[in-house]
């Protein structure tokens, strides 16, 4: 296959196809998993003062147990 002068490689590619269906799936999972994300921050900034009354914590010891759970649904959604 001879090139053009001037011809750029990643220019005029017709016969490239884009994979819609890899796409959507993609943005399927990106999608759920940022909703699942902001929920379960929801949840956790709900249940502070309930943390807090069961297990006797202290500021410092409930804003760490809530950063860890954050982390924790960071890596699950």
């Amino acid at each position: 296959m001879r090139r053009l002068k001037g011809e750029n490689s990643l220019s005029n590619h017709r016969d490239a196809s884009i994979n819609l269906p890899l796409i959507a799936a993609i943005v399927g999972v990106a999608t759920i998993g940022g909703f699942m994300f902001g929920y379960d921050s929801g949840v956790i900034n709900g249940t502070q003062d309930g943390l807090q009354q069961a297990f006797s914590l202290t500021k410092f010891e409930t804003g760490f147990n809530v950063a860890a759970l954050l982390v924790g649904c960071a890596f699950g959604a």
